[in-house]
């Protein structure tokens, strides 16, 4: 299974501030010493330094762990394998582990029972399907892990996925600025005529003027870090992040200069099917908390952001992996409607995200 990319910052008045998924977690706050110069260790000596003896001498061992999945070499684990423990442990992918199932105040931290069951199934590499006969509505035949059904682009389910992540980051911009989405790109700016009818995601008015231009425009991207090619699941499978990288680069080929020649910023938020996400979109991400965060002098409370996006990130994490057990459910429900030729195609089911 994936080692956890956990939820950001902590609520005490010293917090150590991150960008509220999991990624920048030190060791600045604990008293240690060095042993060998290379080992180190902290100090239990006073009593205070108790309060912060465990979470680091867990992160050592999660470390370590780690890298024994991702080892090289004889009795190493299939590359799939190392390409799913590293975006599963990458920053964002595990905040959803960590959201509490409320109701009514956050509902974007709700998962139903068969949607919670498929994303641990993915999460942990675990089979959808022991039936090899199933076979995709496109004809191809169904591989048990599910991988076929995020590469395929019959029907509408990797969109639906990629609105419901839209919709998230979107609500969330709006504490900031004011947001447009979907918006054609001839009704920003001048373009050329090949990208008039091309749509961003996100269009902001940044209403603090935090950022070098007054609009930014950002784009939701999802990619999948298991390649059919064997080049890139080799370079998936020994990089962090490599599959979200690649697809922040093919965003910024599209779009990035066509933006600068409008004047406005871009910014693409590429994120892995594993729930991994890019570090532009991290960046993003924390910028809007930053914005949320300013006092009246114009400074950032970093104890407010770093508890700003703790919520922000497990919900966003949330909304992701519902939405991408919706598009496992639904797919595999309508291979083995289409491979035993019975009744009707399922109908869509909880396409409602906010359920």
């Amino acid at each position: 299974g994936g080692v956890g990319g956990g939820a950001g910052g902590g609520a005490g008045d010293d917090v150590n501030v991150d960008n509220g998924a999991g990624e920048d977690r030190g060791f600045d706050r604990a008293p240690h010493i060095r042993l060998f110069s290379s080992l180190r260790l902290y100090s239990v000596e006073r009593f205070s330094d108790l309060n912060y003896f465990q979470a680091p001498m867990s992160r050592i061992f999660h470390q370590a762990q780690l890298q024994d999945l991702l080892k090289e070499g004889e009795g190493s684990l299939p590359l799939r394998d190392k390409a799913r423990i590293r975006s599963a442990a990458g920053p964002g992918a595990g905040n959803w582990l960590e959201a509490r199932p409320v109701t009514q105040a956050i509902r974007y931290m709700t998962m139903s029972n068969p949607a919670i069951g498929t994303a641990f199934r993915w999460r942990f590499g675990l089979p959808l399907s022991h039936d090899p006969s199933l076979r995709c509505l496109c004809g191809q035949p169904v591989d048990a892990l599910g991988d076929h059904f995020q590469l395929c682009n019959l029907g509408g389910h990797r969109q639906f996925r990629h609105d419901g992540c839209r919709r998230i980051v979107a609500s969330f911009c709006r504490l900031v600025g004011t947001v447009q989405e979907e918006r054609h790109m001839h009704t920003i700016g001048t373009v050329p005529p090949e990208m008039a009818n091309h749509r961003i995601d996100i269009v902001m008015d940044d209403g603090y003027n935090r950022s070098p231009t007054l609009y930014n425009m950002a784009d939701v991207t999802f990619t999948h870090p298991v390649s059919t090619n064997q080049a890139k699941l080799t370079r998936y499978s020994r990089i962090d992040g490599a599959a979200a990288q690649e697809a922040v680069a093919r965003k910024m080929r599209k779009y990035d200069q066509v933006a600068r020649a409008m004047g406005i910023s871009f910014s693409p938020l590429a994120v892995e099917t594993f729930g991994r996400w890019s570090s532009k979109a991290l960046w993003y991400i924390r910028d809007k908390a930053a914005s949320c965060a300013l006092t009246w002098d114009g400074k950032v409370n970093q104890r407010q952001k770093a508890l700003i996006l703790q919520r922000w990130w497990r919900s966003i994490s949330c909304v992701c992996q519902k939405m991408n057990s919706l598009l496992l459910n639904q797919k595999l429900a309508l291979a083995k409607s289409f491979s035993s030729q019975s009744g009707t195609p399922p109908g869509l089911v909880n396409t409602y995200i906010w359920d």
